[in-house]
């Protein structure tokens, strides 16, 4: 490994993003100085290194991902399966290892993936339409479904934002599942409102962005939902860009036949590949989350090869392998 970019203790003044301007002036620094080596079994011979100003120690293995694994695993090959439809448990056959083991690299992958998935928008202007929507499935018993919020490009169908939030079971029911909901309702019921505040958060982002964009009139495509009419009305500043013309709800009936050209094609074509691609959210399957983190780590391990890995169109001439991403107007070698 190179020779590291910053101290990794918090309350050193070398803790510095590596982004950031200041960064270039601590490469110049000799800030820090090489204490040895170490031996492992799996990477052989690791350096380490001491802060001069804080006298922190640490090594090369800090700033890995595999930081404190005694197992390593391909990541590559780890979306792949997780992309390809594979539940946990057969992703540990396949990759040789523990569901444990799985489970971890997969929250370690998808801290990546979120965190490169903020820097970029951080850099990105938004300059196209969004359609939202709610995808709708369950973890941990079909008593406790739940409702992911999903804000998709209308031009590139890339995923901007997704917000998860458990709801009340809904539906046909008999009186044995009546009585088991009441049950366990009185352990655990979830939020009122829970809909209309979850939504709040998706609109809060979008506002962010919007406000950030010269894409006006900026056209926000939903069904005829009433949270979502309720969600922007407490939203001030979009209130404000609704009557100067800057933003636009522009809302569609669900018995509207889903084509392309449907306004809500780029979310009900997103809802399509996590039906299909995700194993816990494909319908009548014993492949179900059996935790709402994990499940939501998947899905970020899942959006970020979609937005920046999988062809735009599977029908694009092979030289030209645009991504969501890259329609978006951001850049990123995906893994």
């Amino acid at each position: 490994m190179a020779r590291p970019l910053f101290c990794p203790d918090k309350s050193c003044p070398h803790h510095i993003d590596p982004d950031a301007p200041e960064s270039k002036t601590l490469r110049q620094l000799r800030w820090v100085k090489r204490t040895g080596t170490y031996t492992t079994k799996i990477r052989g011979q690791v350096q380490r290194y001491s802060c001069k100003h804080c006298g922190r120690g640490f090594s090369d293995q800090t700033f890995s991902l595999d930081y404190f694994v005694k197992h390593t695993i391909d990541y590559k090959r780890l979306a792949d399966l997780l992309e390809s439809c594979a539940s946990v448990r057969a992703c540990a056959r396949n990759l040789r290892c523990s569901c444990d083991s799985v489970t971890n690299r997969t929250s370690r992958l998808a801290r990546q993936c979120i965190s490169i998935h903020s820097r970029l928008l951080a850099t990105m202007e938004l300059q196209e339409d969004v359609a939202a929507d709610g995808f709708e499935s369950f973890a941990v018993s079909q008593y406790y479904p739940n409702n992911i919020h999903i804000a998709v490009g209308c031009k590139s169908q890339f995923l901007y934002f997704c917000d998860y939030v458990t709801i009340r079971r809904k539906g046909r029911m008999t009186d044995v599942q009546k009585r088991t909901r009441t049950a366990l309702e009185k352990l655990y019921r979830p939020a009122s409102q829970g809909l209309t505040n979850s939504f709040s958060d998706l609109l809060s982002h979008l506002e962010t962005r919007c406000l950030a964009s010269t894409h006006v009139p900026m056209i926000l495509h939903t069904d005829e939902k009433l949270e979502y009419r309720r969600a922007i009305a407490r939203n001030t500043r979009l209130c404000e860009a609704i009557a100067q013309r800057a933003f636009v709800h522009n809302q569609i009936s669900s018995g509207v036949k889903r084509t392309k050209a449907n306004p809500l094609f780029p979310v009900n074509y997103f809802d399509r590949e996590l039906r299909k691609d995700l194993a816990e959210h494909v319908r009548e399957t014993v492949r179900f989350a059996r935790n709402v983190n994990h499940s939501m780590e998947r899905l970020w391990v899942y959006s970020h090869r979609h937005n920046f890995a999988k062809r735009f169109r599977i029908n694009d001439p092979v030289s030209k392998r645009r991504t969501h991403g890259e329609q978006a107007g951001g850049r990123h070698e995906a893994m």
